[in-house]
């Protein structure tokens, strides 16, 4: 029996259809967002509803339950950043298979990260581990403040001068995003460049599947501006074939001093005019959410199915490119405006944008939409061909255009 910590409708209709059996622990928060169909047709065998997934005490309770009912747990899975820990605290409470403690301390918490990247010499930032005490800083403005357990890349500011630091450190507590639970900080260098994603699947320390991503708007920017999208390129792997061999070095590095195994990564980069890479962060967790629907047109299955069928199955095939001659990019719309979606676009009414493959709806009419909140996920828009500026010139014409219908 799998125990599966957070609630994630992709990742539990992947079980659903490898028909695998498992136990949720479904934080308050997701109850309303619920599916059915994981416990009328799926593999949802039961669930426990805690306060927070990363409440020690709920988590306990859980684990005593599991103790007295005798039910075997063989696995502990976390699906995103904000059930981490809670899924290595069960995994060591049950001596069970999964991510051990240490390990996710190490990828959760970026303080400790960063160390560990210095002391095996891979390239970061320069960073300040205590952002109460600046004294000592390697590095000038501006700077990168951001919470050293973080969600995303909320509460993640450029820092241009001593008032702005102080003013970020004074408020940061008020300011937090919501799911944040620690007030810890920390500084770091600036870095300019393209900024990049890999997403790596690794089996029985073998990575099975590499990604990797361009993203078309920094993270910041994104997060702390007013904007209309979100996009991500996906990088041929023949065009791309330097990067890719260097990123697999840096994931190899990764793996063995971080002692990662049977699960998904999610690694952030920037590269500069030289070509010279910077790593910014591990997660062992998948990307972001549209990262899983990428992987789906690129390799055939999201992120969480190849995890699933070549750990849980234990298929030891890896995922190549299914049209290696084709550039995929997804497009994130934000809403505009708060209220209820009426309708949802339909593909057959945007055959002017010829490169526009498929829409992915997330929300159904009815749900509520929030303005200017980039993980209000409403639909992903799937651009394809063979052609890189066709593809892009699409997308400029397609993102002035559109807006959802909302009243």
């Amino acid at each position: 029996m799998l125990l599966i910590c957070k609630y994630w409708f992709e990742t539990y209709k992947a079980l659903d259809d490898l028909g695998k059996k498992y136990i949720a622990i479904i934080d308050e928060s997701d109850v309303n967002h619920i599916d059915p169909s994981h416990e009328l047709l799926g593999g949802m065998k039961n669930k426990f509803v805690v306060s927070s997934v990363d409440s020690i005490e709920s988590l306990t309770s859980v684990a005593n339950i599991l103790d007295i009912m005798e039910i075997h747990i063989d696995r502990v899975i976390s699906i995103g950043e904000l059930s981490q820990y809670g899924a290595g605290f069960l995994t060591e409470r049950l001596g069970c298979k999964g991510l051990s403690f240490d390990t996710i301390n190490m990828t959760r918490d970026k303080r400790l990260m960063k160390k560990k990247f210095k002391d095996i010499s891979l390239p970061c930032a320069e960073f300040h581990l205590i952002s109460s005490d600046t004294e000592g800083l390697r590095f000038n403005f501006p700077m990168v403040a951001k919470p050293a357990c973080g969600f995303g890349s909320f509460n993640t500011e450029i820092i241009n001068n001593e008032t702005a630091l102080a003013d970020y450190i004074s408020s940061f507590r008020i300011n937090k995003d919501s799911h944040l639970i620690s007030n810890s900080i920390m500084l770091e260098e600036y870095i300019s460049g393209h900024e990049y994603c890999a997403d790596c699947l690794i089996k029985k320390s073998e990575i099975k599947l590499l990604s990797i991503s361009e993203y078309n708007m920094p993270r910041m920017y994104v997060t702390n501006e007013k904007v209309k999208y979100d996009s991500a390129e996906h990088l041929n792997y023949h065009k791309h074939q330097e990067l890719y061999s260097r990123i697999d070095e840096f994931y190899q590095r990764i793996i063995r001093e971080f002692k990662i195994d049977d699960c998904v990564c999610h690694l952030e980069f920037f590269v500069n005019e030289e070509n010279a890479i910077t790593l910014s962060e591990i997660a062992t967790r998948p990307g972001g959410s549209y990262f899983n629907h990428m992987a789906k047109c690129v390799y055939g299955k999201t992120l969480y199915e190849a995890w699933f069928d070549s750990v849980l199955n234990n298929n030891d095939c890896s995922f190549p490119e299914l049209h290696p001659d084709e550039e995929f990019i997804i497009v994130n719309i934000i809403p505009q405006k708060t209220g209820t979606l009426n309708t949802l676009p339909k593909l057959e009414e945007m055959i002017k944008y010829r490169t526009l493959e498929n829409i992915i709806p997330r929300k159904k009419p009815g749900e509520k939409t929030h303005s200017n909140i980039r993980t209000d996920y409403t639909c992903f828009f799937i651009f394809r061909g063979k052609n890189i500026e066709e593809i892009k010139t699409d997308i400029d014409n397609f993102v002035r255009d559109f807006d959802f219908d909302i009243s």
